[in-house]
C-alpha cells in the first residue's frame, strides 16, 4: 500500500508529462497509510431484569421464576468477566484524556512509526510537448541571431564553407543569404521535432505497458494486504495468550502439588476427636488452596477473553481502514481506461467471452449503462460496508453468556449466531474489477478471521471451565472425605 501511494502521483505526473491521460484525476484526498489506533468498545446494554437483585446480594425471592433465576446466576457468574472487558479508566487517566481533548494540543502517537511520514504530491509544471516547443522556440532564437550576426560581419569577405565546396556535403554548408540559412535551420529543428514525437509515442507506449501490467498487479494487493492484517492479529492474540498461559501452567503445578500433599494428609487418624484442630487446620488451607485456585483460573480466563476481544476489536478496524484506504488508492492511480486511446491499445485484462454476450444482449435490449460522466474513464458506485457486532467485547460476552447458559451448544451453532445484519457505513468508490476484487477479498478474510475468532473463543471458556469444574468435583469429593473423617 505504502508502494501504491508513492507511485500514484509519479504516475499522474507522467502520464500528464506525455500528454496522454484523458480522465479528470486529482490526487487531493488526505490518505493515511498507517491505521489509526481503533475507538473504545462500546459497553454492552445489560437486559431488563438481569441484574436485579443480583448485585445487591439479594436472595432470589420465592416468587420470582426459574427462568428470572438462570438469568440472574448467569449474570452473577459473569460479572468478573463484564468488568474486565469494560474495565473502568482510573481518575487520572480520565482527567488526562478529558484536559487533552480540549487542549487539543496533545498529538496521538502513530500506531506504527516505523512506516515513516506520508508523502506530498508534487506539482508538475510542463508536460513533454510544452517542453519541446519551448526548446524550438529558444534554439530557433538562437540560429537566428546567430546567423543574422555571421552574415553582418561577413561583409565583403566569401563563404568558406558554400555549396559544392569538397568539405561540404547536399545538406550541410552555408547558403548564400540569412533567409535561405533560416529555411535550412527551420527544416532541421522540424526533424527534430519530428524525431521527439516518435520518442514520445515510443515512450507512451511502453508507459500504457506499464500501467497495464500495475493496473494487473492492484488485484493482488488486497489479498495480501488483507492476509497480513489476518495473521498479525492471529499471532499478536496467539503471543499474548501464551504469556498468559505460562504463568498459569507454573501455578496451576504448585496448586496441584499442593492439593497431592493435602490429599496424603488426609489421613484415616485424623477422624480422632483429638486431632479435630490439626483436621480443622488442613481444611482451611485446603479451602484457602480451592479459592485460590478457582479465582486465578477465572481471573487467566477473563483476560484471555479481553486479549480476544482486543484482538478482534483492532482486526475489525484496521481492515475497515485498509479498506478504505485501498479504494481510495484505486480511484486515484492511473489505469489503461484514464488514458487517450490509441491504436495500440494494451488492456490489462481482456473480457470473458461472457461478459461480452452480456453486453451485447444489454445494448440489444437497450438497457446498456450510459457513458461515464465527463472527464471520467469509470462509473462510481457504492460499496457495502463491513458487518457489525461480531467481534469485540460484546461478541465475546455474548459467547461467554451463551456458553454458560447452555454448555451443549456447538461451535457451529455459535458461529451461526454471531452474524450480524447491520453494516458499517458505505463507502463510494469507481466500478472497477480491482474494486470489486477489494470488498470480495474483504469478506473472505473476514469471515475467514471470524471462525477463528469464535472457534478461539469458545476452546478458551470450555478449557477453562473444565479446570473449575475439575475442581467443584474435587472439592465435593474432599468435603465428603471431610464429613465421613468426622462422623466416624
Amino acid at each position: 500500500m505504502r508502494c501504491l501511494a508513492a507511485i500514484r502521483w509519479r504516475i499522474l505526473n507522467r502520464a500528464k508529462y506525455l500528454h496522454c491521460l484523458q480522465s479528470d484525476l486529482t490526487i487531493d484526498d488526505p490518505l493515511s497509510i498507517s491505521p489509526p489506533w481503533p475507538p473504545e468498545d462500546a459497553p454492552l446494554e445489560e437486559e431488563e431484569g438481569e441484574d436485579a437483585g443480583a448485585e445487591d446480594g439479594e436472595e432470589d425471592d420465592e416468587e420470582v421464576d426459574e427462568e428470572t433465576r438462570m438469568k440472574r446466576a448467569v449474570s452473577k457468574a459473569l460479572r468478573p468477566l463484564k468488568e474486565a472487558l469494560w474495565a473502568p479508566k482510573e481518575a487520572d487517566e480520565a482527567e488526562e484524556g478529558a484536559a487533552g481533548e480540549e487542549e487539543g494540543e496533545k498529538e496521538a502517537k502513530p500506531r506504527f512509526p516505523m512506516l515513516g511520514p506520508e508523502e506530498t504530491p508534487q506539482p508538475l509544471k510542463h508536460n513533454f510537448t510544452e517542453a519541446i516547443e519551448r526548446i524550438q522556440e529558444k534554439q530557433k532564437e538562437a540560429l537566428d541571431e546567430l546567423g543574422s550576426k555571421y552574415y553582418e560581419e561577413l561583409g565583403e569577405r566569401e563563404i568558406t564553407r558554400k555549396h559544392g565546396d569538397p568539405a561540404c556535403t547536399p545538406e550541410r554548408y552555408i547558403p548564400a543569404t540569412a533567409a535561405e540559412l533560416q529555411e535550412m535551420n527551420a527544416a532541421r529543428l522540424q526533424e527534430l521535432k519530428d524525431g521527439a514525437e516518435q520518442t514520445l509515442k515510443a515512450k507512451v507506449r511502453y508507459f500504457r505497458s506499464m500501467v497495464a501490467r500495475l493496473t494487473t498487479a492492484m488485484s493482488r494487493v488486497p489479498t495480501a494486504v488483507f492476509l497480513n492484517i489476518n495473521e498479525r492479529a492471529k499471532r499478536r492474540s496467539k503471543f499474548e495468550r501464551r504469556k498468559l498461559e505460562d504463568v498459569y501452567s507454573d501455578r496451576k503445578e504448585a496448586w496441584l502439588r499442593e492439593r497431592e500433599e493435602h490429599s496424603v494428609a488426609l489421613k484415616p487418624s485424623l477422624g480422632n476427636s483429638n486431632a479435630r484442630a490439626e483436621l480443622d487446620a488442613l481444611c482451611d488451607a485446603e479451602n484457602k488452596r480451592i479459592e485460590k485456585a478457582t479465582e486465578l483460573t477465572t481471573d487467566i480466563l477473563n483476560s484471555a477473553l479481553v486479549l480476544e476481544a482486543k484482538a478482534s476489536w483492532s482486526f475489525f478496524h484496521e481492515t475497515l481502514h485498509a479498506t478504505e484506504t485501498l479504494l481510495l488508492l484505486f480511484d486515484t492511480i492511473v489505469q489503461p481506461g484514464d488514458l487517450v486511446p490509441t491504436e495500440e491499445d494494451v488492456m490489462a485484462r481482456r473480457k470473458t467471452l461472457l461478459t461480452l454476450m452480456k453486453e451485447y444482449e444489454k445494448s440489444q435490449a437497450g438497457t446498456a449503462r450510459e457513458p461515464p460522466p465527463e472527464g471520467k474513464a469509470f462509473h462510481r458506485r457504492t460499496w457495502k460496508g463491513m458487518r457489525k457486532g461480531e467481534v469485540g467485547a460484546s461478541c465475546v460476552y455474548g459467547m461467554a453468556k451463551r456458553l454458560e447458559e447452555d454448555a451443549s451448544v456447538t461451535g457451529k451453532a455459535l458461529l451461526g449466531e454471531v452474524v450480524e445484519e447491520e453494516l458499517t457505513d458505505e463507502v463510494e468508490g469507481n466500478d472497477t474489477a480491482n474494486h470489486a476484487a477489494v470488498i470480495r477479498l474483504r469478506e473472505r478474510a473476514y469471515n475467514q478471521y471470524h471462525s477463528h475468532f469464535v472457534v478461539q473463543t469458545e476452546k478458551l471458556v470450555r478449557g477453562y471451565k473444565a479446570i473449575l469444574r475439575e475442581e467443584q468435583r474435587w472439592q465435593s469429593n474432599w468435603n465428603g472425605l471431610v464429613s465421613s473423617l468426622k462422623d466416624s
